[in-house]
């Protein structure tokens, strides 16, 4: 056997080691593997990818990418994919969602590289796929618990301003008017006093919920802490507007409470600012409802 002989002879051992280390790589990895046409069809899948989207390979053999993406997830890809096309990038990383087979909606980070032939020419992509649905229910819990009451799922101080800020600049452009109402439960300590927190946390959620059913899903209605309401009327067209709502939201506020077989019935104490007469940002509308709320409590001759 001559040198070359031996040469080649070794160089196609080597080609079939590699392959075989691949395609044990490929097909045994814990996560989604998937090598796909420059068109977007399926060449070749690892049983964690059939396991991640609920075909078979058999199946994948027919479908493409567009098959399990949303138009705008498959917008994206072929945006991105153009800089691995132009070899701007090696790799790209990128979150996606996937449709299962039978519908349901994963989320994924997607590990996408474009593999080359000879004298460069593209030949098909090669994907790694990893599952991150947990951890966006996750991320999606914390942001919804940094936004929102935990008592009574309402926005929060933070959201309600973020919320504010946007009915002011919608406002603004529109010429419309807007107010901001501040709202102080009245008798609302006897609940805790006579039964305890856990029935005032009871009667919170009541009074939110009347709260809610009382206003336009255009207005915004937010707990600030305590017994502290705060709501954003966008778009009324007078102060008369303004008054029906809030005799509307107090006569809920008003209607009886039955607590471990005991009626209460709490009042409210209510401050209004108005956009644009009495003020057009977000702290001095804020500062006015809340000084106008404590003007209406003392008037009651209600201690704050």
């Amino acid at each position: 056997m001559n040198a070359c002989t031996t040469s080649c002879s070794q160089a196609i051992e080597g080609l079939k080691e590699s392959e075989e280390r691949f395609r044990l790589v490929f097909d045994y990895a814990p996560i989604g593997m998937a090598i796909t046409g420059l068109e977007g069809h399926f060449m070749r899948v690892n049983q964690a990818m059939c396991n991640l989207v609920g075909y078979s390979a058999e199946e994948f053999t027919s479908l493409q990418l567009k098959n399990i993406l949303s138009d705008d997830d498959l917008s994206t890809i072929k945006t991105a994919i153009q800089k691995l096309l132009a070899d701007q990038e090696q790799q790209l990383v990128l979150e996606s969602r996937f449709f299962r087979n039978g519908g349901e909606i994963i989320h994924v980070m997607l590990h996408i590289a474009l593999v080359r032939g000879v004298h460069g020419k593209p030949l098909y992509y090669i994907g790694q796929i990893v599952d991150i649905t947990e951890r966006k229910r996750y991320e999606e819990a914390i942001k919804y618990m940094a936004y929102h009451d935990s008592l009574t799922g309402m926005p929060n101080r933070m959201l309600f301003r973020d919320r504010l800020t946007m009915s002011l600049n919608q406002a603004r452009v529109n010429q419309q008017m807007l107010a901001v109402i501040f709202l102080d439960l009245d008798r609302f300590k006897e609940i805790n006093d006579t039964l305890g927190h856990y029935s005032g946390d009871k009667a919170l959620k009541v009074i939110a919920q009347r709260l809610e059913a009382a206003l336009r899903k255009s207005d915004v209605v937010a707990r600030l802490g305590g017994d502290e309401f705060t709501l954003v009327l966008y778009g009324v067209p007078d102060r008369e507007s303004i008054d029906r709502v809030i005799d509307k939201i107090v006569s809920a506020i008003e209607e009886p409470l039955l607590l471990e077989g005991r009626e209460f019935i709490v009042s409210a104490s209510v401050g209004v600012a108005i956009y644009p007469q009495d003020g057009a940002d977000v702290d001095t509308l804020l500062q006015i409802a809340d000084k106008n709320m404590y003007i209406d409590k003392e008037r009651k001759g209600i201690e704050r």
